[in-house]
């Protein structure tokens, strides 16, 4: 299978090193889309037997990323570079996970590098399944793969 890549080129990257440098990094092929999570905030109760008006009250509490979801087209080797490299290598450890983003401007310019921002995540890997295949389906075999953050994101832009 050819290599497919996103059509704005946005990319997944991994790394074993906690540095950011982008040497550290290789990139996961054939990734139809990225849904790179976000960020949402909980609320603690401060309410009391003398809160106005009977109302409860709260403020903002902690923080929390939400999951990096990837969907990507199924290949042998790509599949067994993720189980034997990430899975199973680093079974329950957390690496340094990049998603690069392009911005639309410099996505005109150039055309042999991603450019724009990046959201770099330490994650594990919490869900890798190969999708639902029919048969004299046309469509690419795929995988859903789910990344579980375990702090603060780092947003970068270029």
């Amino acid at each position: 299978m050819a290599t497919k890549t996103h059509p704005f080129q946005a990319q997944i990257l991994y790394s074993t090193s906690a540095s950011t440098a982008a040497s550290n990094f290789t990139a996961l092929s054939d990734v139809k889309s990225i849904s790179p999570g976000g960020v949402e905030f909980g609320e603690t109760d401060t309410t009391h037997l003398q809160s106005a008006n009977a109302f409860k009250e709260s403020i903002a509490s902690w923080g929390k990323e939400k999951p990096i979801s990837l969907v990507l087209y199924y290949d042998e080797t790509m599949f067994n570079t993720l189980l034997q490299s990430v899975v199973n290598a680093y079974a329950r450890a957390t690496l340094t996970w990049q998603v690069q983003i392009p911005d639309a401007t410099a996505q005109a310019t150039s055309t042999s590098m991603v450019v724009g921002s990046r959201w770099f995540a330490t994650a594990y890997v919490g869900d890798l399944e190969i999708k639902e295949m029919s048969a004299g389906s046309d469509d690419a075999v795929m995988m859903d793969m789910k990344l579980i953050p375990t702090g603060r994101p780092i947003f970068q832009t270029s």
